[in-house]
């Protein structure tokens, strides 16, 4: 790329990025047709106006998270780990989509404009050249005018595609002129030149949602066709709308509820929904973390047994049972590869007759129920919050406090003792965790989530059931007076309580809320909340129908137009 354009889309990027999301593409010379299809904001799939105090004034421009890169590229070009040279996003509120994590500085526009060449070039070299641009074989050997005539036309359907919306004219123009300047080395060179400047728009890197003015409302604007297009693809897909949505959008068939109902069950048909599902759920429970799994007395390459265990019991229990959160905190089942067997103390008589007990499969056994409920005893929850050779009840209660009962924990205050006791083989960890948080500046928060950790003393390490340590009987009781849970006795009598709490299931709403709009909830949030939260208790805690109605609800669909963005 010519060292005026890659300046010209480094300035376009960052105006944007400090346009704050003040309202369009600042900077960016082919955002002109933005608001194209914005032309349905007089039906409301919600069948009437939307209430003010349901409202929120979201954010207008929300950068792609590496994610949503990856995965726009992979389906536009079919480009495997396109976002591979890019740095991850920030875990901010819980998830790495949150808008406040998603700033833009010279460095990350500098490795995304490497990375949009690469990618470029991968799309551009002779083998792909043609798949690519869609005009049949031999284009690059055609004569000036045919090969202007395919590349017009690919960055017409091409470009609906990465930008999520129509290009007019102008803007087909001034891809054409990038390619033209490009061409002067070679064709290649020309269509590699102009993908890049599509791949550095900020109509690509950004969403935008301006949205239009609803007619008698004041301060309320509608998203328009385009606009929900993409906020419904990026929700359910994590990335960029498909030919069939975005025709859908042109047409005017995302007004009604049953249309928009219809494209949410064909989305969530595609193998991309599960991904997005497993991406929420991975980054909710710490998945992730797994990956740095080191026990001194367990083989390493337990860590991803374990993992796989619990993305099929994940993916079982969310698309196939469809038993919601209760059975997933709460399931005497999971999917164990055999390899695995020993960590769960089962035996050859727990599989089917035949099976090689050294088989990393996942398969579905019976769990001991005196032992096993749900997700928070699978052994990659107990793992990645223990060290390596001990337990970490503080962080085990902390998790459950934070992510299951939407609690603040605060930082330690300044001078308290926050390292981990030394082992001491005369007392357990409980016993040895109670006397260290004894400290007055740090007891009274520690009750809050102490209990909470506790509950999970009968599991090592490793996730292994145990009734003693160095010998002595362990205690899992414990009850925690705010959010009330308890009494209980052990980890799985806490579970059965977390399953049954309308304070968690609440929470639980609330997480899908964040993971979904890409942010914390304030305060005027409550009554979108209140309608999840009671369809959600409504459907059983069923997963998916808590998707169908975020996706329905009016403050997906509207937003007010001030606050801060």
């Amino acid at each position: 790329m010519g060292r005026h354009t890659r300046a010209w889309t480094l300035t376009a990027i960052l105006a944007t990025a400090c346009g704050g999301g003040q309202g369009s593409s600042a900077g960016d010379t082919d955002a002109g047709a933005t608001q194209a299809g914005n032309t349905d904001t007089d039906a409301d799939p919600t069948g009437g106006v939307p209430a003010h105090g349901c409202l929120q004034a979201s954010d207008l421009i929300r950068r792609l998270t590496r994610t949503e890169f990856t995965n726009t590229v992979r389906d536009l070009l079919g480009y495997e780990g396109a976002g591979a040279d890019l740095p991850p996003d920030p875990i901010t509120g819980g998830f790495d989509n949150n808008t406040e994590g998603l700033g833009v500085t010279v460095q990350l526009a500098e490795r995304h404009l490497l990375a949009a060449e690469k990618i470029a070039g991968w799309a551009t070299a002779p083998e792909r050249l043609d798949a690519t641009l869609g005009c049949g074989p031999g284009i690059d050997a055609a004569d000036d005018a045919a090969q202007d005539e395919c590349v017009r036309d690919w960055l017409a359907r091409f470009g609906r595609l990465a930008l999520r919306r129509p290009l007019d004219e102008a803007e087909i123009d001034g891809f054409i002129a990038t390619y033209t300047r490009g061409k002067l080395t070679s064709f290649a060179d020309g269509v590699a030149d102009a993908l890049t400047r599509l791949l550095l728009s900020p109509s690509f890197w950004y969403r935008v949602e301006l949205g239009t003015p609803v007619p008698g409302e004041p301060g309320v604007v509608r998203l328009g066709g385009f606009e929900l297009a993409s906020r419904l693809s990026y929700f359910l897909w994590q990335s960029g709308p498909d030919e069939l949505l975005l025709d859908a959008a042109a047409q005017g068939q995302l007004e009604t509820s049953a249309q928009l109902a219809a494209q949410v069950d064909r989305m969530l048909a595609d193998p991309r929904a599960r991904a997005t599902v497993r991406e929420l759920l991975g980054q909710l429970f710490e998945l992730e973390q797994i990956a740095g799994f080191n026990k001194v007395d367990v083989p390493a390459d337990l860590g991803p047994l374990m993992a796989a265990e619990t993305d099929t019991f994940l993916e079982h229990v969310v698309w196939d049972s469809q038993g919601g959160l209760t059975e997933l905190l709460t399931a005497t089942y999971s999917f164990v590869p055999p390899a695995l067997s020993w960590i769960y103390g089962l035996g050859p008589d727990a599989y089917p007759p035949g099976t090689d007990m050294l088989g990393t499969e996942p398969l579905r056994v019976d769990l001991n129920p005196e032992q096993r409920a749900g997700l928070l005893t699978h052994a990659s929850q107990l793992a990645i919050r223990a060290f390596p050779a001990g337990t970490r009840p503080i962080i085990r209660g902390k998790f459950v406090r934070e992510r299951l009962l939407c609690a603040v924990v605060p930082p330690p205050p300044p001078g308290a003792n926050n390292v981990a006791p030394p082992p001491d083989p005369t007392k357990t960890t409980r016993e040895q965790y109670e006397a260290h948080a004894s400290d007055p500046k740090c007891s009274g928060c520690h009750e809050t989530f102490d209990d909470l950790g506790f509950a999970f003393e009968h599991y090592d390490h490793a996730g292994r059931f145990r009734l003693t340590e160095f010998g002595l009987d362990i205690d899992a009781s414990g009850q925690i007076a705010s959010p009330a849970v308890g009494p209980f006795e052990d980890g799985v009598e806490l579970a059965h309580q977390l399953a049954d709490s309308d304070v968690v299931r609440r929470c639980f709403v609330t997480q899908v809320f964040r993971f979904s709009f890409g942010r914390l909830e304030v305060t005027d949030d409550a009554c979108v909340l209140d309608r999840l939260d009671q369809g959600f208790a409504a459907s059983e805690t069923d997963i998916l129908a808590l998707l169908r109605a975020i996706a329905s609800d009016e403050s997906f669909l509207y937003r007010t137009v001030g606050g801060d963005s």
